[in-house]
C-alpha cells in the first residue's frame, strides 16, 4: 500500500518554476559549463563530467620507450611513473594490450635478440586539440601506426585503461643507405661537381625520420624525411591520408615554417647541403586518395587518356551548341535553310559539339 505525500504550494512552484524564484535577488549564481568526456578522462575512468569551461584543455605529458628485449614502456611526466608495458613490441601485432609488471618480473624467459631493430618512436596526439593519441614506429624499413582506444576490461593498478590498435597502409619506407649515397656522389664527379669526401659512417648514421607538424596549409598530422618522404594527414574527419612527396633527392631534416612571406609553409634540409622553403599548394584538397584538384572545364567530359611519352592528358569534351540550321531533303541532296525569323523567345534545339584538347600539369614545389 502507497500513499502520496501532499504536496505544499513552495513544492508545486518548485516543479513549475524551478528552484532560482527563491534564491532571492542577492544571490548570484555562477554559469556553470559542462563537457563531454575528454580522452584523459576515459584514460584514468574518471566516469564524471566536469564542470569547467569546455574551450579549456588540460595537456597531458608521456614519454614511449622500447628497450632491446621488445618491451614497450609507457611513462608519465614528469614523475617517470610507469603506465603502460607492452611485450614483443617489435613484431606488429594487430592489437597492443598491457602486461603485468609483477608477472613479467616473475617470468624466467631467456631474453631473446631475434626481434627487430626499433630505429624511431613517436607517442603524439592528433586530431582535434590533439585528442586521439597515435604510436608510430620505424621498425627497420617498416612503418607501424597505432591509435589508442580506452579498453574497460583487465586493468592493472595505476596503469592506463587503454589499448592500441594497429593501422593498415600499403606505403613502403627505404632508409636508402650506402649505395643510394655513393651513387649520388659518383653523379657529382661525373659532373665536375666538387663535394667534401664523406665516409661510409657518415651514411649509415641514424637520423629523424618522423616529424609532428601542426597548421601546415591547415592540416597536421606526421611528415616521413628519408629518400622517398611521405606526409601523413589526419583530416577533419579524422581519416588518415598518406601522399608521397616527389622530390630530387633525400630530405634529412623538416620543420614547420611560418611567416609574411610563407604562411603555414615548411622547411628542409636535403642530401645536397641545401634548405629549401616550400608551402604545400591551397588549391589541392589531400582529404583523398591522392592530392585532388577541381579544374572547371566548362563542359563535358567523356574520354580521359594519358600519353605517357608526351606527359600530357588527352581529354574529349563536349559543348551544347544551338542548332539554328534546318535540313531539308530534295532527292539525294541536303539543304541547310537558317532559320532567322524567329521569335526572340524560341528555344532552338541544340546539338553536341566535340573537340579533343591537351592538358600537362607540373607539380613544383617553389
Amino acid at each position: 500500500m502507497f500513499c502520496r505525500k501532499k504536496l505544499t504550494t513552495e513544492d508545486e512552484d518548485v516543479l513549475l518554476y524551478g528552484r532560482d524564484t527563491f534564491l532571492g535577488d542577492n544571490v548570484k549564481v555562477e554559469p556553470t559549463a559542462f563537457r563531454k568526456l575528454q580522452f584523459d578522462d576515459i584514460l584514468f575512468d574518471s566516469s564524471h563530467l566536469a564542470g569547467v569551461d569546455p574551450d579549456t584543455v588540460m595537456p597531458t605529458y608521456w614519454v614511449a620507450v622500447c628497450r632491446e628485449n621488445g618491451l614497450l614502456e609507457i611513462l608519465s611526466l614528469p614523475d617517470f611513473r610507469l603506465v603502460y608495458m607492452v611485450k614483443k613490441f617489435p613484431l606488429g601485432f594487430k592489437t597492443l594490450f598491457d602486461t603485468d609488471p609483477i608477472k613479467l618480473a616473475l617470468e624466467q624467459d631467456k631474453p631473446d635478440n631475434s626481434y627487430p631493430s626499433v630505429r624511431e618512436l613517436m607517442l603524439v596526439g592528433l586530431g582535434v586539440n590533439k585528442g586521439r593519441p597515435h604510436l608510430l614506429a620505424f621498425v627497420d624499413d617498416e612503418l607501424l601506426v597505432y591509435e589508442a582506444f580506452p579498453f574497460f576490461g583487465e586493468r592493472f593498478h595505476d596503469h592506463l585503461c587503454l589499448r592500441f590498435k594497429r593501422l593498415t597502409h600499403q606505403k613502403l619506407f627505404q632508409s636508402g643507405g650506402l649505395s643510394s649515397s655513393l651513387s649520388f656522389q659518383t653523379k657529382l664527379q661525373s659532373r665536375g661537381e666538387r663535394r667534401t669526401s664523406l665516409s661510409s659512417s657518415e651514411f649509415d648514421t641514424p637520423f629523424r625520420r618522423l616529424h609532428y607538424f601542426d597548421n601546415v596549409s591547415s592540416y597536421s598530422g606526421i611528415f616521413i624525411s628519408g629518400p622517398y618522404p611521405y606526409w601523413c594527414f589526419m583530416t577533419h574527419q579524422g581519416i588518415h591520408r598518406f601522399h608521397p612527396m616527389q622530390l630530387d633527392g633525400r630530405v634529412l631534416s623538416f620543420a614547420p615554417f611560418h611567416n609574411i612571406n610563407c604562411e603555414h609553409g615548411f622547411i628542409y634540409l636535403t642530401d645536397r647541403h641545401e634548405m629549401r622553403i616550400a608551402q604545400l599548394p591551397a588549391y589541392f584538397s589531400y582529404d583523398a586518395t591522392c592530392p585532388a584538384h577541381k579544374v572547371n572545364l566548362k563542359c563535358t567530359a567523356h574520354f580521359v587518356v594519358y600519353l605517357l611519352d608526351s606527359r600530357t592528358y588527352a581529354v574529349t569534351t563536349s559543348t551544347k551548341v544551338a542548332c539554328k540550321k534546318m535540313v531539308t531533303l530534295i532527292g539525294d541532296e541536303k539543304q541547310f535553310e537558317p532559320m532567322e525569323h524567329e521569335d526572340e523567345h524560341f528555344i532552338y534545339p541544340t546539338n553536341d559539339q566535340f573537340k579533343g584538347e591537351l592538358y600537362i600539369y607540373h607539380f613544383i614545389y617553389v
